[in-house]
């Protein structure tokens, strides 16, 4: 292991972090790193599904990104609840039924 020593005022460690997607793994589609891939809408490839947060493919995985994007997520999901009447139907589709009820080992 080589040491070198460094003549800055900051140091930013990043530590790379494991998404927990399992929940979701049969129902969108991941990249090959297991991140839900979203568009600049949020919404994955299952339609009705929006995710934000360090289990997606955005750029700099931090806290303040991480709630840009879940605001983005639910002005976008709320758009699209009120476009296509996701939430008057009083019924969730059937693979977000299994998605809703996953528990974590």
């Amino acid at each position: 292991m080589e040491i070198k020593e460094l003549d800055t005022d900051c140091v930013f460690v990043e530590k790379e972090l494991i998404p927990n997607t399992e929940p979701v793994k049969n129902l969108v589609e991941l990249d090959s790193q297991g991140r839900i891939i979203i568009n600049s809408y949020n919404q994955t490839s299952l339609p009705g599904v929006f995710a934000a947060g360090d289990i997606t493919n955005i750029y700099a995985e931090q806290v303040l990104v991480a709630i840009g994007e879940g605001a983005k997520a639910a002005l976008a999901a709320g758009q699209a609840g009120q476009e296509t009447d996701y939430f008057g139907r009083g019924e969730m589709p059937p693979e977000l039924e299994k998605a809703a009820a996953f528990t974590p080992e």
